[in-house]
């Protein structure tokens, strides 16, 4: 019987054909091998002279089961019998795939669980703080002014880097007097998309290992180069701006309310206050773009 007929056998859940293959991956160790299949269970017991370690052995059989791919099993074991009377036998079970990558420098990733988890008193008593000192803020004109400021870099950082990622050196500007600030875009260049696509390319080798992070880096590819290709890259960096300041509200909002980051008393309160105050800031100018015209001409002639 070839060997193309043996792998279709087991891969049809023949014990018979799986045994006989796995005598071929354990032949150099001496090692013959008998194979029961019990509902998604695989038994196997092996038979030699002088039996391998445990963990060698089935890190062997747990590969070749994996390269089989035989459908239905999810539980293997596997027992060690010695020919010679005076070695004790062994017993082990694994899931399948568990125990291939026990030798291996590239750990078996591990399945992505999200556990939603509820905001603690201290979390709570942050948000708070936070909301107060972004009203009075808001309300205090000189102090507004003081933290304006961190708004302004947020919105024109959010220019800088799409810029940037899309070909385009920019430098990030604040002018508090004028009331906002400037983004300094220069002319595309090749050298700077090259480094994107490299860098790219970088992160891909790197997620080796990792095949759907590597297709969804292929998507991430495609789409940025969609958009560097169409008028999409210039939309992407003016709308950015508002996006960035969105994004911040989020980070300081979540570090506020879990923790992370937070080394000093007081830490959460100012990422709290930072968030609020920045939504506040694009409330207002939502609203004054709406309903403000005046405000409307000159943000529109500024734009320009």
């Amino acid at each position: 019987m070839s060997k193309g007929e043996l792998l279709q056998l087991a891969r049809q859940g023949d014990p018979e054909a799986i045994a006989t293959l796995l005598n071929y991956t354990l032949q150099h160790k001496q090692i013959r091998t008998e194979v029961s299949l019990e509902g998604g269970c695989l038994h196997i017991i092996l038979y030699a002279p002088q039996l391998p370690e445990p963990k060698a052995a089935l890190v062997l059989i747990d590969r070749e089961l994996m390269r089989l791919k035989i459908p239905g099993i999810t539980i293997i074991t596997v027992q060690g019998r010695s020919l010679n009377p005076d070695q004790p036998t062994w017993e082990e079970e694994f899931t399948l795939g568990k125990r291939a990558y026990s030798n291996s420098p590239h750990p078996q990733p591990k399945a992505i669980t999200l556990e939603v988890k509820s905001v603690s008193k201290e979390g709570w008593r942050a948000l708070i703080t936070g909301l107060v000192l972004s009203i009075i803020l808001v309300v205090v004109s000189p102090l507004k002014l003081m933290f304006y400021g961190f708004s302004i870099l947020v919105h024109e950082l959010g220019h800088t880097i799409t810029n940037w990622l899309f070909g385009r050196p920019a430098i990030p500007t604040v002018d508090l007097l004028y009331g906002g600030g400037l983004t300094i875009v220069f002319d595309q260049s090749v050298i700077v998309i090259g480094l994107v696509y490299v860098a790219l390319g970088t992160l891909f080798y790197l997620c080796r290992f990792y095949p759907r992070l590597q297709g969804f880096l292929v998507l991430l590819a495609g789409i940025y180069t969609c958009c560097l290709f169409s008028p999409m890259n210039r939309i992407l960096s003016t709308a950015m701006g508002h996006g960035m300041e969105v994004t911040a509200i989020m980070v300081c909002l979540y570090l506020s309310t879990s923790g992370y980051f937070c080394r000093m008393a007081g830490d959460r309160s100012i990422y709290a206050m930072l968030g609020f105050f920045t939504l506040f800031v694009d409330l207002q100018f939502a609203w004054k773009l709406i309903y403000d015209s005046d405000f409307r001409d000159w943000y529109l002639e500024a734009a320009l």
